[in-house]
């Protein structure tokens, strides 16, 4: 009995390579174990071992699995970048034109670019920080886990939670000497005023 089940999946797997009629077959257990990378018109996808059409040719490329994440791959369609998980489903959408590695500026963020606009993934695949901002700097330049941001040409700052502590809205942060070592720096409207260490101005007057 189970010889034959055995024949009859083979049979079906076979019936199911023959009706998809790809162009070609990549070895099984490169990419995943009981995986096979498929390629039909340029486009990538996967079928298991018994013939089940897992993704659907539809990318121009396919990464290795667990380089950025664990159990994702890099998929890139149309240009832009996503990933797929280790199920087949897309985990994030391919619709940004990169992503950087994970852990960079922060742990288990990348940074994504969208219609040259920067922001953050996080390991869920959720977008932590919406791509808005023209410039992302490195979290604790000017403080502590907050990083500075440019939007519409003015700059405020983000904390490491994804928040804007401070609005984009001023047009330069400032070197020089401070009367608090926990403040910044900036200039609105050709005046200089001061950040304190919540994000609230301080010396307007």
């Amino acid at each position: 009995m189970k010889f034959i089940l055995l024949v009859l999946s083979m049979i079906v797997g076979l019936s199911l390579f023959a009706q998809n009629k790809y162009d070609k077959i990549d070895d099984f257990g490169i990419y995943k174990k009981d995986w096979a990378l498929v390629i039909n018109d340029s486009l990538y996808g996967f079928v298991n071992d018994k013939g089940i059409e897992i993704v659907k040719p539809q990318y121009t490329n396919i990464d290795d699995f667990g380089v950025y994440q664990k159990d994702w791959a890099l998929i890139k369609q149309n240009g832009l970048y996503g990933f797929l998980n280790d199920d087949g489903f897309e985990i994030v959408e391919p619709k940004y034109t990169s992503i950087d590695d994970f852990g960079v500026y922060q742990k288990n963020w990348a940074l994504i670019k969208q219609n040259g606009l920067y922001g953050f993934l996080n390991n869920d695949g959720f977008e932590i920080v919406k791509p808005k901002y023209e410039s992302i700097d490195d979290f604790g330049v000017y403080k502590k886990d907050w990083m500075l941001v440019k939007q519409d040409g003015l700059y405020g700052f983000l904390n490491d939670d994804g928040f804007e502590i401070v609005e984009p809205k001023y047009s330069n942060v400032k070197e020089g000497e401070t009367p608090n070592s926990n403040w910044i720096k900036v200039l609105r409207n050709g005046k200089e005023l001061f950040i304190d260490e919540n994000g609230f101005e301080v010396f307007t007057d």
